[in-house]
């Protein structure tokens, strides 16, 4: 999941995030300091876009880079069907442009 948004916002993926889905807060299982695991949250490779979304989840939060907190909601506002011949994920629609990676804030 972390990699479909990361492409959308143009980022490398260069920094820790997270996802609240409901009450769980995923993440990946790595310190910032050291080899430790972090057992405070759940595993974000361990759940995928489909599984949240057969949950009937429409709406989750995400914080990229967690020096300079790009906060988002992700809303899903529609599933549609593949179209054959096309290349996915697709982004549809949006307003602005997303902060470009490691860019230090606001």
């Amino acid at each position: 999941m972390r990699y479909i948004i990361q492409d959308a916002l143009g980022w490398t993926n260069s920094h820790l995030h997270e996802f609240v889905i409901g009450q769980q807060c995923y993440a990946l299982h790595v310190s910032p300091i050291g080899d430790d695991v972090d057992t405070s949250r759940e595993d974000a490779d361990a759940v995928t876009l489909a599984e949240v979304l057969a949950r009937q989840i429409k709406r989750f939060g995400y914080t990229y880079d967690f020096g300079d907190s790009w906060d988002h909601v992700i809303n899903v506002e529609a599933l549609l069907p593949a179209e054959p011949d096309q290349h996915y994920p697709q982004c549809t629609g949006g307003a602005r442009t997303a902060p470009p990676e490691d860019c230090g804030g606001m």
